[in-house]
């Protein structure tokens, strides 16, 4: 039997016919109408390729689909890759309502331009903020918040050395900078007390001080916070007032400058003085500071004027020498000591000014000051340390 032949026996038709496959018989059969000058690969729904080569038989018949099945605006694809072409590649981003977002990861990368290094913060409005404050880009981050490392740090629950019944030779920095202060001389050394609560502090009887050598660095502006009690009015101290915190040249008693309480009329108040050979500047803020009662005490320098804020509150001062010029420790040449509680003087190691009460911590920043969140987060740790101590 011919080629031919086997065709026409084996499809039961004629050559040309163009055959359906009847899904209900389960059969092929001419389609209605006959043939009609069809190609024997003109079969409806499906093409005739090419001839199978490779491990197929000369000359045989593959059938496969004219489209693929899948389809975008009704195109059909005659390949894989014009169906993925129609479909679209897969979205890069996605964007979606903050509530629709309940699960998952964010890449940290994705938060925003600047929130990886520490210039904005994500506010609990969803909003994002710049972080204001001074400092370098070789500081702490803290919560979040850039915080610029303390120029000294003095706290009464560690790094105090008892000397002996309580007596205190050295007060270590726990700010990492070194600026321990000591006192070798027993007769001024302040004590260690707890002030009837838990809370320790470090008690000065009034000719008692701790300092060191080393004065701060060359700062033209700061920010120094001190939680302290007074017991007795700043005018029965020497000098008329009470330094908390004091950098002198001990050749002269016209360079320093003098971060305290002073007396008005009567009254308590916090101070700023400056001297550097020249005009005596001095600015006094207007919360009395009662005797017997905590305080968490700040003194400031912008670079152009002082600041003075108590248990929170911005002071209104009032200019009692000089001019708010902001003079700060590098505005004060020769300066040959730092001290805590006392002014140190020509005679010393006996102090001028020296404070009669007690400190629970001291810290300070020298070329830069805190604004915003930072100063409210220093404020709000170093509140409940004085709430811990009036109660």
């Amino acid at each position: 039997m011919s080629t031919y032949d086997q065709k026409r026996e084996y499809f039961g038709g004629q050559d040309g016919d163009v055959w359906t496959y009847d899904a209900a018989q389960n059969k092929w059969g001419p389609a209605p109408g006959g043939g009609g000058g069809g190609g024997e690969g003109d079969i409806t729904g499906v093409t005739a390729q090419s001839p199978l080569t490779g491990g197929g038989t000369s000359g045989g018949v593959t059938i496969g689909l004219s489209t693929v099945p899948v389809n975008k605006g009704g195109t059909g694809a005659t390949d894989a890759a014009t169906a993925r072409t129609n479909l679209g590649a897969a979205a890069a981003t996605h964007t979606h309502a903050a509530g629709d977002v309940t699960s998952g990861t964010f890449d940290p990368a994705r938060l925003g331009t600047g929130t990886r290094d520490g210039t904005k913060f994500l506010r609990d409005d969803g909003s994002w903020q710049p972080v204001s404050g001074g400092g370098s880009a070789a500081s702490d981050e803290v919560a979040g918040l850039y915080m610029p490392i303390p120029a000294f740090h003095y706290t009464a629950r560690y790094n105090v050395t008892d000397a002996g019944g309580g007596a205190v030779s050295a007060w270590g920095d726990e700010s990492g900078s070194g600026r321990d202060v000591a006192q070798a001389t027993a007769g001024f050394r302040p004590t260690l007390g707890t002030d009837g609560s838990s809370e320790p502090c470090l008690l000065f009887g009034g000719d008692d001080l701790l300092y060191r050598t080393t004065n701060l660095p060359n700062g033209t502006l700061g920010d120094v916070w001190a939680v302290l009690r007074i017991d007795d009015d700043a005018s029965t101290a020497g000098g008329g007032t009470m330094v908390i915190v004091g950098s002198n040249d001990l050749a002269s008693f016209t360079r320093f400058l003098h971060l305290g309480i002073i007396t008005d009329s009567g009254v308590n108040y916090v101070f700023t003085q400056q001297q550097n050979n020249d005009t005596r500047c001095r600015v006094v803020g207007d919360t009395p500071i009662v005797v017997g009662q905590w305080h968490v005490v700040r003194w400031i320098s912008d670079g152009a004027a002082w600041r003075i804020q108590v248990d929170g509150v911005e002071q209104s001062l009032t200019v009692e020498l000089g001019s708010n010029d902001g003079d700060w420790f590098g505005d004060t040449s020769a300066r040959d000591y730092l001290a805590i509680g006392s002014a140190p003087t020509m005679a010393f190691p006996d102090g001028r000014s020296t404070l009669k009460g007690a400190i629970a911590e001291v810290v300070g920043w020298d070329g830069v000051w805190l604004r915003d969140g930072k100063a409210a987060h220093v404020y709000a740790r170093l509140a409940a340390i004085r709430d811990r101590l009036n109660s």
